[in-house]
Parts: structure tokens; sequence; C-alpha cells
């Protein structure tokens, strides 16, 4: 009886686990699901050095790269949207990335 209870349980886990796995096969992009972390309102227009300056920790200015601290959001992201260059991309997407990521802030 115990045998048969354990082998119920292990296939509504599986059961489960399976319909997880397809119900998120049919999503096409799953920015759906995770919203991305914004910067706050105030932040828009302003430059990377002033979100920098008021809300991130200091710490990541020794990763920022140093040609984004005189660009906005808007134009850091176009330039990584945009860009022909990949080191161009790759510093813009990193740049974002610390301007935007949660871990980050102050």
């Amino acid at each position: 009886m115990d045998r048969i209870l354990i082998l119920d349980k292990k296939l509504i886990f599986l059961g489960l686990a399976l319909i997880l796995v397809l119900s998120f096969s049919f999503i096409p992009n799953l920015e759906v699901l995770i919203p991305p972390v914004v910067v706050s309102n105030d932040a828009i227009g302003e430059t990377a050095d002033v979100i920098i300056s008021k809300s991130r920790k200091g710490s990541i200015r020794a990763e920022f790269p140093g040609e984004f601290y005189d660009k906005t959001i808007d134009e850091i992201e176009n330039i990584a949207k945009n860009s022909k260059d990949g080191e161009q991309v790759r510093k813009a997407r990193k740049a974002l990335k610390l301007l935007k990521d949660g871990r980050f802030k102050k």
C-alpha cells in the first residue's frame, strides 16, 4: 500500500513538472513573466553620472564604461539596440545593467 502511495506522489510531481515545462515552452518571451527593473521616473533625462551619484553604489564606477557617463538611459539603450559595433553593444548592455539592476542600489 505504501509503495502505491509513493508511486502516486511521484507521478503527480512528474505530471506537474511536465505541465510547467510545457507551459513555459509556449511563452515566446520570458520578459512577459519577469518585469524588467526600471529606474525611477525622476531619473528620466538625467545622465548616467547623476543617476549613479544619486541612487547607485559608488563601487560601480570601477566597472562602469567611461564613455557612457554623459549619456542618458535612453541614449544608452539606443546604442545597445542599434549599434553595429559589438564592443559598443557589450559596453552599453553592461552600463544598462549597472544602472537598472536592483543589486546596485544604495
